[in-house]
């Protein structure tokens, strides 16, 4: 499966949450929470209580958002490599190695 036929998957599973659940339409928690329990078997796969905790924990207002924490670990590894992933650190690395190589 390449990239692009994953998005394109994960496209149609969310717009099929949207129509079904019109409440996810103004939450990307909602949405998300949605995602996993349809898709991936989340309340099923952990139980009743501990899905109804996850569910208060992420529905909090306090709790930012994935993208949010996904956004501050960008700006966080751009202004230091050192905290950058090792796929990050080797592609750099490899990039380095053919700038000199082309020099």
């Amino acid at each position: 499966m390449k990239m692009s036929d994953g998005f394109i998957t994960s496209m149609s599973k969310v717009r099929a949450l949207l129509e079904l659940y019109p409440t996810t339409r103004d939450s990307d928690k909602l949405l998300w929470l949605a995602y996993l329990v349809n898709y991936h078997g989340l309340k099923t796969s952990i139980g009743d209580e501990a899905y109804m905790k996850f569910r208060e924990i992420l529905m909090n207002e306090s709790t930012p958002t994935m993208e949010s924490v996904t956004r501050a670990r960008r700006k966080v590894q751009e202004s230091d490599s050192a905290l950058c992933g090792e796929k990050k650190s080797e592609r750099l690395k490899q990039e380095k190695q053919m700038r000199e190589i082309l020099q």
